[in-house]
């Protein structure tokens, strides 16, 4: 979608959630998808794999590679690693594991990773977006925040007396709404 809208003009923007195609970079180069078959929940394996992961390298074939010009999110917040990531980098460098009591897989998590705090904040991200938005082309950003599903919607808005053009796809959360006042 990205690319789509590029071609089209478009500034981009991913916020929310995007697990699919991560290429996590390694301390020996390995790949979880040759470890771990897809769909397989391996607790374990995946633990230690995410032990593997170089959190001080950018990530690869996320949505900064697919037409996106800005993303911000997280990988799946109930999943590792526990931080945001901004474009291809993790914001911060996750060192603590996620507490036994915490919702979700093991693995490393950033100092202060609450998921409570996982939709507000890229809610505030999609707000801080759109207001900033180019006021010389139109702009498109994929929401795909990780409560609500729904469908593809095309809206038109004034932000500072001028319209845009907003199309969000996937995932799309109410409180995104808060975006269009």
């Amino acid at each position: 979608m990205g690319d789509l809208l590029k071609r089209h003009g478009y500034s981009t923007a991913c916020i929310g959630k995007w697990h699919l195609g991560w290429d996590w970079p390694t301390t020996d180069g390995s790949n979880i998808n040759d470890q771990i078959a897809l769909g397989q929940w391996e607790t374990e394996n995946r633990d230690a794999f995410g032990r593997k992961v170089d959190f001080t390298r950018n990530i690869a074939n996320g949505p900064v590679t697919r037409g996106f010009d800005y993303y911000f999110g997280d990988d799946v917040p109930n999943f590792p690693p526990y931080c945001f990531i901004e474009n291809d980098r993790t914001v911060g460098i996750p060192t603590e594991d996620k507490p036994r009591d915490m919702f979700g897989t093991p693995g490393p998590m950033i100092k202060g990773w609450q998921l409570d705090r996982v939709m507000p904040a890229l809610t505030q991200k999609a707000i801080e977006y759109i207001k900033a938005g180019p006021a010389a082309k139109p702009f498109g950003k994929k929401a795909a925040n990780p409560i609500l599903f729904g469908t593809v919607v095309a809206v038109s808005f004034c932000v500072s007396g001028c319209f845009k053009n907003l199309f969000i796809s996937s995932h799309f959360n109410i409180a995104l709404g808060r975006s269009l006042i």
